[in-house]
């Protein structure tokens, strides 16, 4: 013993209290031993290891070299070992019949079933050394490296350790306030078999019948364990625990700055937190693993700030009704499935800043019965394989804001569940549908604020099942379909109010096979390559109300289809049309046409042909328009055309086809081309007048000219007013007071309901 072990006494002191009760001594001396390796022995090692206590804390320097354990090694109370440098080598009987290297006791307990609560040793620290299995291929029995159970204030730093057969390096049972930091645990030599490879590096465990025989069955937990700046490698699993007992959860948890990784086992997850309460991982780097972070049954999780490379399965999984407090500052790439997954009836509060890049499924899966998410915000999401953000059926979540989606796969986001409000999130160049709706439990309160472009799906916004109470302010560009799109009877919007859609391959809006909004109000439509807006197979909106409808490939408004409706089309502008302003065709019905403003149309302003029906056309301005401002075709329909101005339209202001009954009052019509003044063509006898204003001559004392039988003539010529009825045959001639050449002259005729149209001529 005097070879190789050098004992200092640095302090001896004992203090005496004497109190009424009687006389206590408390031992306050540090011991320091020295260790060489030189003549070593175990049996020696431990009886050093013994003279610390409860009241006596010891210190052993290990010198540089390898020492073989043979048998485990227990450390009580109070002790602190410094190995830099030293390498212990598990061999003989403790390696081939599953003895353990290092462990913990307390002054006269030996044997199994030892300890309880946090009692059996405090204050233990292991400073460097490296702990090393020995060869594992002679092993016959599974056990741990170093196992640690009902124990208090551990601190391991700085060392290493490998080599295990079929269990842990490090075994944490029952043990409250520990810390390992900067230690490396390499996996290379772990041996296993199928029965048992789901050890973890460093295992926080539970003393329970069943799990750790060497410590007392109590249920105590791990409370307060800290693994930290470490590096572990190819082992099963790296941290967590896969076993748990009824009524002990191990709890405060931390799992921070860690570098772990896998070549050699690839199906497991690198930290599972198996029914641990108030813990957390974060800042870790983890490639290899199957999933990174999965977490079962447990509550007060926190996964933060960690990168996460590959996986054959899930970035992050949390599931089976765990409570998760965020998922936040994230980097997850190349996930074989989801890099996000919640299931599971879990409940996450935030799921917020993280970067997920190149999922093989979903970036991010929200799913199954029970599964509630508060808010999913500010996420970087690129080229997921499948669907960005995915919220299946059954599940619930509030908020989905400011995240950025860019290369979807499928769509940017999927919704099959109710969503308060999807606000905030920029969505690029995604292969499918930006924002999809496609299930019946797909209930939106607002969808507003997005910025949606590039989409090569059937819409920016697909609704083909479910509903939005609200569709406001979102900027949508460049869809290969539609920009908003609402199919079938199950699907609606409530109202869709300031949103800006441009550049879309079909519409801006379409709806189809009895789709439903109840107000489309405010928006810009512009620069679709078909219709802006489409409502068909039996599609309903309640009201189409000051927007701004430019630049559309065919038709700006176009409803057809028997059952297809808008009720009101109100104080719209419409502008610039390739085609017709307003189509309404095959059976499709407009209820009122009201004081909408539309001017430069290739085509008509307003066009009902095959026996769609308008039932009120009334105080809308039609400017400009290259074919008839209002055409209503061969039908036996009902229609009031009343107060509207028509200007410069390059053919009739209103053409009324055969078998339409109409009531034409009080329009005033202007502006239009000596060789297209009839402005009803009308080939039913039935029709109860005529208005037009032809073949003007103005001399410099007379004005005559063509008009409708009847209509009244109104003359200016300067400040004067003249007045006159044409006759039976159209023809008039009103004198007036002799003009210079050049001077203007306005005619008006006016028919008996107050139509009117005017003409302004210079004198010749």
């Amino acid at each position: 013993m005097k070879k190789w072990i050098t004992g200092l006494w640095l302090l001896a002191m004992c203090v005496i209290f004497i109190s009424g009760m009687g006389m206590d001594c408390y031992a306050q001396d540090k011991q320091t031993y020295t260790v060489k390796q030189s003549g070593f022995s175990v049996e020696e090692l431990q009886k050093i290891l013994n003279t610390a206590s409860d009241t006596q804390e010891i210190e052993v320097f290990f010198e540089k070299g390898t020492y073989e354990i043979t048998q485990c090694i227990y450390l009580r109370s109070n002790t602190t070992i410094y190995a830099q440098g030293a390498t212990f080598v598990r061999s003989g009987t403790a390696l081939v019949n599953g003895g353990n290297l290092l462990s913990n006791n307390a002054e006269g307990q030996t044997g199994t079933n030892r300890g309880s609560g946090y009692s059996l040793t405090k204050n233990i620290a292991i400073i460097g050394g490296t702990f090393d299995g020995g060869n594992v291929a002679k092993a016959k029995v599974r056990a741990n490296l170093v196992i640690f159970g009902h124990a208090e204030g551990i601190r391991i730093q700085n060392a290493t350790f490998k080599n295990c057969y079929g269990s842990h390096l490090i075994e944490l049972a029952g043990v409250k306030n520990c810390v390992i930091d900067s230690c490396t645990f390499d996996g290379s030599g772990f041996r296993y078999n199928d029965a048992h490879d789901e050890s973890e590096a460093v295992q926080i465990d539970i003393c329970a019948e069943g799990l750790n025989g060497s410590f007392g069955a109590d249920k105590t937990p791990c409370d307060g364990v800290t693994v930290q700046n470490s590096i572990i490698k190819n082992y099963p699993r790296a941290i967590g625990n896969h076993n748990t007992v009824s009524g002990a959860r191990n709890k405060n948890i931390k799992i921070i700055g860690n570098q772990i990784s896998s070549t050699k086992f690839k199906d497991k997850q690198a930290i599972l937190f198996y029914c641990f309460d108030n813990s957390e991982a974060k800042n870790n780097t983890i490639s290899g693993y199957a999933t990174a972070v999965q977490v079962f049954s447990s509550t007060g999780i926190a996964i933060d700030g960690n990168t996460i490379a590959g996986g054959s399965s899930n970035g992050i999984s949390v599931l089976n009704n765990s409570k998760i407090t965020s998922i936040a500052g994230n980097t997850i790439t190349k996930s074989a499935l989801n890099a996000i997954s919640v299931k599971g009836g879990a409940n996450v509060q935030t799921i917020v800043d993280n970067q997920l890049v190149g999922s093989g499924n979903n970036a991010i899966l929200i799913a199954e019965k029970g599964t509630v998410v508060n808010t999913i915000e500010k996420n970087q999401i690129t080229a997921p394989k499948q669907n960005g953000i995915s919220l299946n059926e059954n599940c619930t979540v509030s908020m989905v804001n400011d995240n950025v989606l860019k290369g979807v796969g499928g769509n940017a986001i999927r919704v099959a569940v109710p969503v308060k409000l999807i606000q905030g999130n920029t969505i690029t160049d995604t292969k499918a549908n930006g924002i999809d709706l496609s299930n019946q439990g797909a209930k939106v309160t607002k969808v507003s604020g997005n910025k949606i472009s590039n989409t090569k799906g059937r819409a920016a916004v697909n609704i083909s099942c479910g509903s939005v109470e609200t569709l406001a302010e979102n900027t949508i560009t460049s869809s290969a379909q539609a920009g908003i799109k609402v199919t079938t009877k199950q699907a609606g919007i409530g109202t869709i109010e300031n949103n800006t859609v441009s550049g879309s391959g079909t519409s801006s809006l379409a709806l189809s096979a009895r789709g439903k909004a109840d107000a489309v109000t405010n928006n810009i439509f512009e620069a679709s390559k078909t219709h802006n807006i489409a409502v068909t197979g039996k599609s309903v909106i309640s009201k189409v109300e000051n927007n701004q409808i430019l630049d559309s490939g065919k038709s700006a408004i176009y409803v057809s289809n028997a059952g297809s409706m808008v009720k009101l089309l109100h104080s719209n502008t419409i502008t610039q049309t390739k085609s017709h302003a307003i189509c309404v065709a095959s059976k499709g019905s407009i209820k009122t046409v009201k004081e909408n403003i539309i001017s430069n149309i290739k085509g008509y302003g307003l066009s009902a042909v095959s026996g769609s029906k308008v039932a009120l056309v009334q105080k809308n301005e039609f400017n400009k328009c290259k074919n008839h401002a209002v055409y209503f075709g061969k039908a036996s329909i009902k229609t009031k055309v009343n107060g509207n101005r028509f200007n410069n339209n390059k053919k009739a202001a209103i053409y009324i086809g055969k078998g339409v009954k109409a009531s034409i009052k009080a329009n005033v019509i202007s502006g239009y081309n000596e060789k297209e003044m009839q402005i009803i063509e009308n080939t039913d006898k039935n029709l109860l007048h005529q208005l037009k204003l032809d073949k003007l001559t103005v001399k410099s004392t007379k004005v005559s000219g063509m008009a409708g039988r009847q209509n009244s003539i109104k003359v200016k010529a300067g400040k004067k007013k003249y007045q006159k009825r044409a006759g039976a045959n159209g023809k008039f001639t009103v004198n007036i007071p002799k003009q210079k050449k050049k001077t203007k002259v306005t005619i008006q005729a006016v028919d008996k309901y107050k139509n009117s149209i005017r003409k302004t001529v210079v004198v010749s």
